[in-house]
């Protein structure tokens, strides 16, 4: 069982992991552009075969890179409520 202070601060974390996920993957992720699809993806090779090119965002900063971001800030939130 769960104190209650601990489950507090273990789902605040989670809801600042998901809000770091929502707000990097809206501003700063890398954004792709399939021209031969004339579609946009996440992927530096689309699904057609076709080579992607960036048109926003920081390059780099993939998909995964903001997962990465996204857990470490809710598991910092956690820590330091829990602490």
């Amino acid at each position: 069982v769960v104190p209650g202070s601990l489950g507090v601060a273990v789902a605040v974390g989670g809801v600042a992991g998901a809000a770091a996920d929502t707000g990097l993957g809206a501003t700063v992720q890398e954004r792709r552009w399939c021209a031969a699809c004339a579609r946009p993806t996440e992927r530096p090779v689309h699904g057609c075969g076709a080579v992607t090119t960036v048109v926003g965002g920081v390059r780099g900063l993939t998909t995964d890179a903001v997962n990465l971001l996204a857990t470490v800030a809710g598991a910092a939130v956690a820590a330091w409520l829990a602490a």
